[in-house]
């Protein structure tokens, strides 16, 4: 029932200059993720994947979604793409890294939204390990950071090198559609 209620959104969202033929052709995995388990066989209908973990799904992600591309002599460009904040670090950026190389205590450029570029130090580099961020050494292309040091730091700016700041296009953050009056009565 889901797998069909997948073409059909499938259908629906596909643009008529698409090919419908190959547009439709992806893989399906059938997991129970309470149990850990995942399969490429669809399990009869009380049954459990018959994989007793979940290396399909994994294998399946590993052959269809591609790696990151990237120049590996192209200068350093990260870009926030969210915020947290720590206890004990404060404001935390979450960086996508496009280019270079990123490591702890490294100088760099922060460009931000109203075009000023400032040099700043990244007092702390984490990388994520199972749930938790821990601290690293060194990042490059591909891999989502946290980086701390910068206080006002905001979503879409770029973390660039300091010698070659190429700014990547500012990321529009909606308003909220919420808001909330307090008053004393």
């Amino acid at each position: 029932e889901v797998v069909d209620e997948t073409y059909e959104l499938f259908m629906d969202l596909i643009d008529e200059a698409v090919d419908q033929s190959t547009a439709l052709e992806f893989p399906i995995v059938y997991a129970c993720a309470k149990a850990g388990r995942a399969s490429l066989n669809r399990p009869d209908d009380a049954g459990m994947p018959d994989s007793p973990d979940l290396e399909p799904l994994f294998e399946t992600i590993r052959a269809t979604v591609p790696g990151p591309t990237f120049d590996p002599d192209a200068p350093l460009r990260a870009h926030v793409t969210n915020l947290d904040a720590s206890q004990y670090l404060g404001r935390l950026a979450l960086c996508r890294i496009h280019s270079g190389t990123m490591k702890r205590g490294q100088q760099v450029a922060w460009c931000k939204s109203d075009g000023t570029i400032e040099k700043v130090r990244l007092t702390e580099l984490l990388g994520t390990k199972a749930l938790d961020r821990v601290p690293i050494d060194e990042a490059g292309p591909g891999d989502i950071v946290a980086i701390a040091g910068i206080p006002e730091i905001t979503i879409g700016e770029t973390i660039a090198d300091p010698e070659d700041p190429r700014p990547r296009p500012i990321i529009a953050v909606d308003e909220p559609s919420l808001s909330m009056t307090v008053g004393i009565k």
